[in-house]
């Protein structure tokens, strides 16, 4: 130990001297030593370490550097202490309530290795665009990691990050915001030309003299788009009442928001200047308010409670969920609500709901009477898995369901079967349908009255059969790296998949039927494979071919843009019988080129473009990457008469932008214009090329007639057939998990918009395939059972008109341990005297139910068998100093502990 003291002592700067109890005795001085290491395997040198006496308590001050191992060593006085690490492009640590009574060797600490996120923001013209603000955005464990800076007056920024994937938004004064998303595992750039945009500013008021320190609000950005208004942008709005956002020139509906506060619209004109718009005072709602209890005693602190109000339309329909609003551990609720009737429905889980009908707000606030709900019957029993699986493996559920009008089964509740195999199911009086169900077992039903509290007879399920094989991907890609999955498809709906490993193996369970089994990887053919199952099936090893790039140039006629044109090429493949079948298409680049990627077959590629002969190209055999001989394609050379009469589509669906092809014509240097026809009539109004069919015209007969006209020549008509509007379809993007999975952490939906925009937008969450039921919002807080299993996000919309649309997301990481929160420090209450009792007020925490251990300390030494919530000091404590140590645990979670302040017995 002497050696490493003289070997370090150099490192040691001691800026502060300790004190003891007695002020006139130094305090002895103690060797506390340690390690660091960096994440990317570099030598540790020169870090800097320093200690500071925590906040409130004495102690030495003292810092140094690691040497070229890593190692350092402080000198440092009887004490509870921070210790801070520092490198600069590493992640800064802090390690709190460090006590040092005695030498001591310190856990090794790792920095993370920080990213260097830079680039340039400029205008169009080259001018930098200071003052632009960067924000990088992303979840860090349970909070979130935001890093802000902004473009200085060169228009270059930097950031430096930990390693996470990120949302990054640029925005500014001037500066259209634009969004990227990046993954931060090595030094990024990104350059921004932005076209100079006017900036609109605001400011709102409430008109109570609330702050909005303490009221969140928002400025909604619409645009008349399609003839519907639309969101385009958003902005905070600030402490002080201001907000900024940049748009282009055109016409816009500002609707300001604040939490509990009458939201008001205004129309906004924008030109190509910066505007200032007049100050907008929001009104303070009316509050109702009430109160609910449990009718057997439970407290809403341990039972999730929540009031749902509709509000009456002028017709007499509700809109329904017009507010949703938390009920307080201590029964209470307030709902801001604008004059009106209401429904308010008071629930919690595992009670029935009370619903208060017609309530009138007026402009007063006003009170409700208070309520119980009553608690419902409980429905228990136990399943077990006749293999002896686990529980927590399968994810063993018990849904409630109920027989609806037309006969069908809808979820009312489930329950989580617990590992030994027992469950209880709250149940309202009635008769009802138990679904058991786990992942890889076949499924149970059983109908049961329910009177009263129950217990039920125990349940076995059998194994499905299971479904496995192995994939290999052309060029020994890995199976990983390309996202390879193998999924089951019975009646266009996935009923089962997996992920392929990285040996290109896969397995997943199914029910005994005829399935399709779907292969598919990023950048690789995909094959599909009839499969019947009749109890556990092997099939045939699989290899996906990978797509080759098939390049070719299109020639149109002098001055001809191939992308004003519309010139675009279509590859239909070749079938066994002979047919040919749409594979794919591409449209030409201005510079006339196009690309399409195209797996191993015989193909016929049509070449096409507006006012130009359609050519085809025939027998084109792809077996690798090649480049075709360039097409050209002709005018027709005639007097001016249409030769092929303008079409539309065969099939024209609501929301469907639509071009017409115009026809082929006689001449060129002809003028064209359309006219739209409806059912045979002329349209009024819609004389423009391309049109968007809304909703309005479906089971509708639609037709356009193009007129053409040339210098010192008659004009020529010609109407395309008509075709019967049918039903749109949504589309939806596929969505993706945002967020880093760990349990108790919110993870959020990504992309994932419909289009054209959803009237009605909804999310089904799965944990490596099962649904989570009743947890169908944008978030998703994975639990201590999913622990180590993926997460998946289905988003599924719908539309009057059309037909609904859904996407999943492919499966998230699996989800890793999450850290416990600290909402409130834990303390000691009582008074620090001889023979009085000391009390620790224990904190609370996230997650809500936690597991608590204390340890007492006197002096900074633990006290022997002093382990529980409350302390008496001795006679022998007089003069010294009493802290509790708080260790805090939870299933699914980083166990943590925390050090009270300190508090000296009177002596």
């Amino acid at each position: 130990m002497l050696s490493l003291v003289l070997a370090l002592g150099g490192l040691v700067a001691v800026s502060g001297t300790a004190v003891a109890d007695d002020p006139q005795v130094p305090s002895p001085l103690s060797l506390v030593t340690g390690t660091v290491t960096l994440s990317d395997g570099a030598a540790a040198a020169a870090v800097t370490v320093s200690a500071a006496p925590k906040a409130g308590t004495e102690g030495t001050t003292a810092s140094t550097s690691t040497d070229a191992t890593g190692a350092y060593a402080l000198e440092l006085g009887t004490g509870t202490y921070t210790i801070t690490y520092a490198l600069d492009r590493y992640d800064t640590r802090k390690v709190e309530d460090v006590i040092v009574t005695a030498a001591r060797t310190l856990d090794p600490v790792e920095l993370a290795r920080l990213y260097r996120l830079s680039g340039t923001v400029t205008f169009k013209d080259g001018t930098p665009a200071t003052g632009a603000r960067v924000q990088a955005w992303t979840e860090d464990e349970d909070t979130e990691l935001e890093s802000r800076t902004t473009v200085g007056s060169d228009g270059r920024f930097q950031l430096d990050l930990p390693r996470g994937e990120y949302d990054v938004y640029v925005a500014g004064r001037g500066v259209p915001a634009r969004e990227y998303y990046l993954v931060m595992d090595r030094d990024r750039t990104i350059t921004y030309s932005a076209t100079r945009t006017p900036s609109v500013t605001g400011t709102v008021q409430l008109d109570d003299g609330q702050s909005f320190d303490q009221v969140e609000g928002s400025v909604d950005v619409q645009q008349r788009i399609d003839g519907y208004w639309d969101t385009v942008d958003w902005a905070d709005v600030e402490s002080d009442g201001s907000f900024e956002t940049t748009l282009a020139a055109g016409t816009y509906r500002f609707q300001y928001w604040a939490d509990g506060y009458a939201s008001r619209t205004v129309d906004v004109v924008v030109t190509s200047t910066d505007r200032t718009v007049d100050p907008v005072v929001l009104a303070r709602l009316p509050r109702v308010t009430g109160s609910a209890t449990l009718s057997d005693g439970a407290s809403f602190a341990d039972v999730d409670g929540m009031v749902v109000v509709d509000r009456r339309l002028a017709g007499g329909a509700w809109d329904e969920e017009h507010d949703l609003r938390g009920i307080r551990a201590d029964g209470s609720f307030t709902l801001p609500l604008a004059p009106g009737t209401y429904r308010v429905s008071v629930q919690a889980y595992g009670y029935s709901t009370v619903v208060v009908q017609d309530v009138v707000v007026t402009s007063a606030d006003q009170t409700l009477a208070p309520l119980t709900l009553t608690r419902l019957p409980r429905l228990t029993g136990t399943v077990s898995l006749s293999d002896g699986g686990s529980h927590a493996d399968a994810e063993t559920t018990v849904a409630l369901m109920e027989q609806q009008a037309d006969g069908s089964w809808d979820h009312l509740d489930y329950a989580w079967v617990e590992a030994d195999g027992s469950f209880v199911l709250p149940a309202p009086e009635g008769t009802f349908r138990l679904e058991y169900d786990a992942y890889g077992y076949s499924q149970k039903l059983v109908d049961v009255t329910v009177t009263g509290d129950r217990v039920l007879e125990p349940v076995v399920l059998t194994p499905l059969p299971v479904v496995s094989g192995t994939v290999s991907l052309a060029g020994g890609v890995s199976p990983v790296s390309v996202d390879a999955y193998v999924v089951a498809v019975q009646r266009d709906e996935i009923v089962a998949g997996a992920q392929v490993e990285a040996n290109g193996s896969f397995a997943f369970a199914v029910p005994d039927g005829d399935y399709t089994l779907a292969y598919y990887a990023d950048g690789f053919d995909t094959v599909e494979r009839a499969l019947t199952v009749s109890g556990d099936t092997v099939v045939p090893l699989v290899t996906l071919a990978k797509l080759a790039r098939v390049t070719g140039r299109v020639v149109l006629a002098a001055g001809t843009n191939p992308v004003s044109a519309g010139a675009r090429v279509v590859a239909l493949r070749k079938q066994a019988d002979g047919t040919y079948v749409r594979e794919t298409g591409a449209w030409v680049g201005a510079s006339g080129t196009y690309t399409l990627l195209l797996g191993a077959g015989t193909y016929r590629l049509q070449v096409s473009a507006d006012g130009h002969a359609t050519a085809t190209l025939a027998d084109v055999v792809v077996t690798g990457d090649r480049v075709l001989e360039p097409v050209a394609l002709t005018r027709p050379d005639a007097p001016l008469e249409n030769l092929v009469a303008p079409t539309i589509p065969t099939q024209v669906v609501a929301g469907q932008r639509l071009t017409p092809t115009p026809g082929t014509w006689s001449r060129d240097g002809i003028t064209l214009s359309y006219q739209w026809l409806l059912d045979g009539q002329p349209l009024k109004g819609v004389t423009s090329r391309t049109i968007t069919v809304p909703g309005s015209w479906v089971e509708r007969r639609l037709s356009v007639g193009v007129k053409a006209t040339a210098p010192g020549q008659s004009a020529a008509w010609a109407i395309s057939d008509e075709v019967l509007v049918d039903m749109g379809q949504l589309v939806a993007a596929t969505p993706v998990v945002v967020g880093s999975p760990r349990v108790g952490q919110a993870l959020r939906v990504g992309g994932g918009a419909v289009s054209p925009a959803a009237e009605w937008l909804s999310y089904t969450w799965r944990v490596d395939g099962r649904i989570q039921y009743g947890k169908n919002k944008s978030t998703f807080v994975p639990e201590a059972k999913h622990l180590g299993r993926r997460v998946t996000v289905e988003v599924y919309g719908t539309r009057t008109g059309f037909r609904y649309a859904k996407a999943i997301s492919k499966p998230s990481a699996a989800v890793g341990i999450g850290t416990i929160g600290v909402r409130t420090q834990p303390s000691v209450t009582g008074k620090a005297r001889v023979g009085s009792t000391l009390t620790v007020r224990s904190g609370s925490y996230t997650p809500g139910k936690v597991r608590l251990r204390y340890q007492w300390f006197v002096a900074g030494r633990r006290v022997s068998g002093a382990t529980t919530s409350s302390f008496r000091p001795t006679s022998a404590h007089r003069g010294r100093k009493v802290s509790v140590r708080v260790t805090v645990s939870a299933t699914g979670y980083t166990t943590r502990s925390i050090t009270t302040a300190a508090k000296r017995v009177a002596r």
